[in-house]
């Protein structure tokens, strides 16, 4: 039975872990509509590719300092990146 409270505690700061990632996330999605906002004001392109490039390679390169697999830091990244561009598209939309 110990050991299932022990499985417990660590998946509640699991859960606490996920919901944190949440929030940041919600977070940088307002800080794309912003910046977005701001492109499309200024007839800025809302995909830049050097600024992708440059997302990728500086957070894969942390992930792996912090012991994560380059693999998974690029999968998060790239599907962040796309809906961002996403957001961005639709600001200009409306």
């Amino acid at each position: 039975m110990e050991h299932f409270k022990l499985l417990e505690t660590i998946r509640e700061k699991i859960d606490i872990v996920d919901y944190t990632i949440i929030k940041l996330l919600v977070k940088r999605r307002g800080l794309v509509q912003k910046a977005g906002k701001y492109k499309y004001k200024r007839k800025i392109p809302y995909w830049q590719n050097d600024r992708v490039k440059e997302i990728m390679k500086t957070r894969t390169k942390l992930g792996k300092k912090l012991g994560l697999k380059e693999e998974l830091v690029l999968n998060i990244f790239k599907t962040i990146i796309n809906f961002a561009m996403k957001e961005e598209k639709n600001i200009n939309k409306k």
